[in-house]
């Protein structure tokens, strides 16, 4: 794992204003993998978020399944899945559902080797998506903190890597969104975002 100086981030919110291509990475990559694997990871992993979420839809299944142990970091995650299936089903505030977001955040995030930070830390991943598909995700994005700034490092799908001050997708009407932070970034992030900022 590895972090950024400094310069690095305060160059990376600079560059946030107007939407600066960091890296081109494969047209195909999903956000999810430029976040978590930096472009590496194979949607065909048990561990991916491609297969972890495909059994949280509570219109399809009364009980969640997470394959594998990949869950047993968070042994709350039923509790919270159930806790956000009622609010969901109530209409209420999104409370629940963050909290299962943060917790699937958390379990995706170990799973590809990050450690959970503290709040203040300047490394966080983001997560957006329409409130009432709260078991899934629409948006993944690599926020840098600094000087009371974010910058998100994201890409989509046929997109580049591209550095902006907004994360894509969550100012969409009725989204959650939501994030945890993380210690450090992976060395092949700071290899494509060190490049991509020169």
């Amino acid at each position: 794992m590895a972090i950024l100086s400094g310069n690095q981030l305060a160059r990376l919110i600079e560059l946030a204003a107007n939407d600066h291509v960091v890296a081109v990475i494969g047209a195909n990559t999903a956000c999810w993998n430029w976040v978590l694997a930096a472009g590496n990871g194979n949607p065909n992993d048990a561990h991916s978020p491609e297969q972890l979420y495909n059994a949280l839809n509570p219109e399809v299944v009364d009980q969640p399944v997470i394959p594998g142990n990949y869950g047993n970091s968070e042994p709350t995650w039923i509790e919270l899945w159930n806790n956000a299936r009622n609010e969901a089903r109530n209409e209420q505030l999104s409370t629940h559902r963050e909290k299962f977001m943060r917790c699937m955040a958390r379990i995706c995030a170990r799973n590809y080797g990050f450690t959970i930070g503290a709040p203040s830390s300047a490394y966080r991943i983001y997560v957006t998506v329409p409130r009432n598909q709260w078991y899934s995700w629409q948006h993944w994005g690599l926020g840098f903190h600094y000087n009371g700034a974010t910058a998100y490092v994201q890409k989509d799908t046929g997109s580049n890597v591209e550095v902006d001050d907004r994360l894509w997708e969550a100012e969409r009407p009725n989204h959650i969104t939501t994030h945890i932070p993380i210690t450090e970034i992976s060395a092949n992030h700071l290899h494509y975002i060190a490049r991509g900022i020169q």
